[in-house]
């Protein structure tokens, strides 16, 4: 069984990046490090000690910009992980141990550092269009951009796909995925790729899943990632950037199965015609 997370997180903000250039501990409490847009985020479940000290006064190429104290419930969109059903699909914590109720797939989660257990608008949403795709259709290839935690990822394989290729450019977040891949014992399935999302766009999938900001969703597009596909997923868009997006998607061939909004973020649901 999974260990419990931390209640609370010391995250270092620092300029730069470190690349392959990092120890593999960097004192007591050190859980790992996010890489996003020429910064790099730290994270200890204390204040780090001499180790770190040390590491960044050795790396020029390296400034700390800031420190960010939060509990583990914030850094997760303030969403606190409890057990959860969708359709047929019931999500619970990697640490918690549960029975299924007749008919249901269980997936065991546990998000680390990544994003996307389910708590968030937009992961929930697309659990939600992920389990109408398959009351209606049974897409065996899915291609799944911005994986985080994978748990799109592992409801696809639960809810009958035969082969999953998941892609994350946080090399922790793909970790993680990879971790509750293996949890799940569906490591024939599914399989994880660390990269941007438009360097594996050549991967076969009726179905594609992403969960990506609004510049990555246009990424794809201009690289076609999603022509000739049979069902989009969209989200992490606001609702501005999705009505953006949808009449370009309309325009390749796309009709709109659905389009679901929160006051903030919006999913799409678009079938090929």
């Amino acid at each position: 069984m999974a260990h419990l997370p931390p209640e609370n997180l010391v995250i270092y903000e620092v300029e730069g990046v470190p690349g392959e250039d990092v120890p593999s501990g960097l004192g007591p409490g050190y859980l790992g490090l996010w890489e996003e847009g020429g910064y790099t985020f730290f994270f200890f479940d204390r204040e780090a000690g001499e180790a770190w000290d040390r590491f960044l006064s050795e790396r020029t190429g390296l400034r700390l910009r800031y420190v960010h104290r939060m509990k583990y419930e914030e850094w997760q969109d303030g969403a606190r992980f409890q057990p959860f059903q969708v359709g047929p699909l019931t999500i619970v914590p990697a640490w918690e141990s549960s029975t299924l109720p007749p008919g249901k797939h269980l997936l065991r989660l546990d998000p680390g550092l990544a994003f996307g257990f389910g708590g968030h608008f937009t992961t929930r949403s697309c659990l939600e269009a992920l389990v109408r795709v398959y009351r209606a259709d049974r897409p065996q290839t899915v291609l799944d951009l911005g994986t985080g935690t994978g748990v799109l990822a592992l409801a696809a394989a639960r809810l009958g796909a035969k082969r999953v290729a998941a892609v994350e450019s946080s090399r922790i977040a793909a970790e993680t995925a990879a971790r509750n891949v293996t949890l799940n014992g569906l490591e024939k399935i599914i399989e994880i790729f660390h990269g941007r999302a438009e360097e594996h766009l050549n991967q076969p999938a009726a179905l594609v899943l992403a969960n990506l900001h609004s510049a990555a969703q246009n990424a794809v597009l201009k690289a076609g990632g999603y022509d000739h596909r049979r069902w989009l997923i969209l989200s992490g868009l606001f609702h501005e950037q999705a009505a953006l997006l949808e009449p370009e998607l309309l325009g390749r061939g796309y009709r709109l199965a659905d389009r679901v909004r929160d006051p903030r973020w919006a999913t799409l649901l678009l079938r090929a015609v």
